[in-house]
């Protein structure tokens, strides 16, 4: 049997969730959805998860900040966690950047 990793998508843009979600299930893989912080967190700390696919702007939450939240958890596998969404991500990354060296 060939294993297929478990993805988790972080969106809160409910059609690019339910298009990706047909895309990788139809590729084989076991896919998750959260479309907040909240049950983002709910979902790795019962669930391992290989891949996290998560949007950088959650609505009124910060993607960046989840990103810490779900790397800082002790029961958590340490997922590869993809950063989704191009609009102003250099900006957030040189900030994300500047916060994790000072």
């Amino acid at each position: 049997m060939i294993y297929k990793s478990n993805i988790l998508i972080v969106d809160d843009e409910l059609i690019q969730v339910a298009a990706l979600k047909m895309l990788l299930t139809k590729e084989g893989y076991e896919v998750i959805t959260a479309g907040s912080a909240c049950e983002t967190l709910e979902i790795v700390r019962s669930q391992k998860m290989d891949i996290v696919l998560l949007d950088v702007h959650l609505g009124d939450e910060n993607g960046l900040e989840l990103l810490k939240l779900i790397k800082s958890k002790e029961r958590i596998d340490n997922p590869f966690v993809i950063l989704i969404s191009l609009p102003e991500i250099s900006g957030l990354l040189s900030d994300w950047s500047s916060q994790r060296t000072g």
